[in-house]
């Protein structure tokens, strides 16, 4: 993630239940490297995959 900062942050706790926090980011561009396996459980190539929220396009 390029261009991150956290746009809402919540605690809540009720009467009977643990604590939780909830955090959320907005950013301008991600990415991500993934690697597929096969039924075999076999890796393929490595693929990288992402997209840029300023220009609107697929990276």
């Amino acid at each position: 993630m390029e261009d991150v900062i956290i746009s809402d942050y919540k605690i809540s706790a009720g009467a009977d239940s643990a604590p939780s926090e909830s955090l959320s980011l907005s950013y301008s561009k991600i990415t991500m490297s993934y690697t597929a396996a096969d039924r075999a459980n076999k890796g393929g190539s490595p693929e990288r995959v992402g997209y840029n929220l300023e220009t609107g396009k697929k990276l």
